[in-house]
């Protein structure tokens, strides 16, 4: 089992006040996999972004994180049981009928993580993990935002963060893959939401470390500027789903 990453305490507010929501179509379409929709297990939470959707649909979600600052920021839910632990040793014993895992299984280790499902999983379960990688703007804005991505944080990022740009295209499981839909995945933003979403990336998170946080101003100027005085933007993200028959 790998150790667990903790790239993400820190700015766990923040996290849960910026990230991008997931669509609801993504959730309409989870709901046609479990038949009943009794119980769910959403590994790697974090806020409970998606635990919070899910709990719309099932009568039951286990919501998992190894992070405690992630759980405690966490939006709470009668029927959502938040436990801190890692997705490759799960301790509940019941047994799910739908498993997630929303932008987190690149931090996973995949084999370990593929026994603890075969565990959990009531007959007919499905695994469906789903990420999303570089947001898409506005030309001018896109090319302000990559000399912060590709340039000053290039040597920051973990290597996951391949997994996630390519839609974990490169990693397989003991189990039946079975086609997806292509959803969309777009919001409306201000430029603050926006910048504020920017630096919730790890890599970011990870350069403040042994950077002063000034030296990022000069970017963040340069993105402002190509905002231009729009008050709101429509941001996109390709969402890269993948789903298995356990």
């Amino acid at each position: 089992m790998t150790d667990f990453k903790d790239l993400f305490s820190v700015q766990a507010d923040d996290y849960a006040k910026y990230r991008p929501t997931y669509p609801a179509e993504l959730f309409a379409y989870l709901k046609t996999l479990a038949n009943p929709p009794l119980r769910v297990w959403d590994a790697g939470t974090g806020n409970g972004q998606a635990a919070t959707e899910l709990a719309k649909i099932f009568q039951e979600v286990i919501a998992t994180d190894p992070s405690e600052k992630q759980i405690a920021s966490a939006t709470l839910a009668q029927n959502i049981r938040y436990l801190v632990e890692k997705a490759e040793a799960p301790t509940f014993s019941e047994k799910v009928n739908l498993i997630t895992v929303a932008q987190a299984f690149h931090w996973l280790s995949h084999q370990e993580f593929a026994k603890a499902c075969q565990r959990v999983a009531a007959p007919g379960c499905h695994l469906v993990v789903w990420s999303y990688a570089m947001t898409s703007v506005t030309p001018e804005v896109d090319r302000a935002v990559d000399p912060l991505y590709n340039g000053l944080l290039g040597p920051y990022w973990e290597k996951e963060r391949k997994d996630v740009e390519n839609g974990y295209k490169n990693i397989s499981l003991p189990f039946e893959e079975i086609k997806v839909p292509m959803l969309p995945m777009k919001v409306s933003w201000s430029y603050d939401r926006f910048s504020g979403y920017l630096r919730t990336w790890s890599a970011l998170q990870k350069y403040l470390k042994t950077h002063r946080v000034e030296n990022l101003e000069p970017y963040f100027r340069e993105i402002e500027k190509a905002w231009g005085k729009e008050p709101v933007r429509e941001l996109s993200w390709p969402l890269n789903l993948r789903v298995w028959k356990i």
